[in-house]
């Protein structure tokens, strides 16, 4: 080569390196990557967010519980105090696999895997005045309690109810009750619990009386249609029942006993007859108020 062009070449070399781009390892990129993976899961499986957010949601309201929180052990051999906690508000069992969510977090387990749950209970109670309320609200406070010992992950996603339900139990020993969402004391109780029942008696009067007024509406349409219909039938009665009388009595005086048989399947006849019109046997009430009311028809008892 020439030496011009070598020098040239050699001059080329030497530039670039001067000018090299520096080069990212590629384990420096895993660990980028595994990073940003982290930071958008926020931490699925670890003890606090999940939980506090269920809490959030949930507290307040007055519902059979839905949500509670699942630990599980890597290994069996693992200690419990090292098991990991997830809060959820929903659970599915499509077997093999539970389900576990909380928003878009879920939690999976196989068949063959272990874990442990438990549930929050109905928080806050609608009312806590009477003892065994309390002894109630004492005892699942102490599930939530011992969960939260035996599974140190777990409390922080129970502190919120736990800690709830621990000040609820602090108000009732100090001779306050719950009533109608705030806690007041004993004899501000007693008064509220008194106009309540005044209250009550005063609606069930005023129901009482509106049913009896609503009944005596209903019985009054119904006297109303039957007046009707007797009006409507009273001389139709009258008239087949006046004819009936005759024949069967003509027919008793001859001795016609085919005329009496015929008569008899009539009277069946007629009554089947009204019985389906009528839906029922209510038409021996239009023939009773008829009778009663021949009389009236009569032309010589005017």
């Amino acid at each position: 080569m020439h030496p011009m062009f070598a020098h040239a070449h050699e001059n080329r070399r030497s530039h670039a390196a001067r000018f090299k781009e520096p080069q990212i390892s590629c384990s420096f990129i895993c660990q980028l990557l595994l990073c940003v993976f982290w930071l958008i899961s926020g931490g699925v499986l670890q003890a606090s967010d999940p939980g506090q957010i269920v809490w959030k949601e949930q507290k307040g309201m007055m519902r059979s519980a839905e949500i509670g929180v699942v630990v599980w052990k890597e290994q069996p051999f693992h200690s419990d105090a090292s098991s990991k906690a997830f809060a959820f508000s929903s659970m599915r069992q499509d077997d093999p696999i539970t389900w576990f969510f909380n928003g878009a977090a879920n939690k999976t387990f196989e068949k063959h895997e272990l874990f442990q749950l438990i549930r929050f209970p109905q928080w806050p109670l609608g009312e806590i005045v009477e003892q065994q309320e309390f002894e109630s609200l004492k005892f699942k406070l102490g599930e939530l309690e011992a969960f939260a010992k035996k599974y140190p992950n777990a409390a922080v996603l129970l502190d919120g109810i736990a800690g709830s339900m621990r000040d609820a139990v602090s108000k009732f020993s100090s001779g306050k009750v719950y009533f109608s969402g705030n806690w007041i004391g004993r004899e501000e109780y007693e008064r509220l619990s008194q106009q309540r029942d005044e209250t009550l008696k005063k609606y069930a009067k005023e129901r009482e009386e509106l049913e009896r007024v609503v009944l005596q509406k209903s019985e009054s349409k119904r006297k109303v249609k039957i007046a009707a219909k007797v009006q409507q039938w009273s001389t139709l009665i009258l008239v087949a029942i006046g004819m009936w009388l005759l024949l069967l009595l003509m027919a008793l005086l001859t001795r016609s006993w085919g005329t009496l048989s015929i008569l008899v399947i009539a009277l069946v006849a007629g009554a089947g007859w009204f019985t389906f019109t009528e839906s029922g046997f209510a038409w021996t009430e239009y023939v009773v108020l008829a009778v009663r009311d021949l009389p009236s028809l009569l032309p010589f008892s005017k």
